[in-house]
């Protein structure tokens, strides 16, 4: 994930003086999910076994 593995490497001087803002706020879908799950806003009861459908925007997805 190049904001988070490799933004320091790309930043430009100027923009190095805010190494972390932008990589501590891009994860990937898993690691928003296991957040949200830690953080107490999605539990388990809020899922079914029933299909369903999920939109997620593919680029640069992994």
């Amino acid at each position: 994930m190049i904001l988070r593995d490799e933004y320091i490497d790309l930043a430009t001087a100027q923009n190095k003086a805010y190494p972390m803002v932008i990589p501590s706020s891009s994860f990937m879908i898993e690691e928003f999910i296991a957040q949200e799950f830690e953080k107490g806003n999605i539990s388990i009861n809020q899922f079914t076994d029933a299909p369903n459908k999920i939109a997620i925007q593919g680029h640069c997805y992994q």
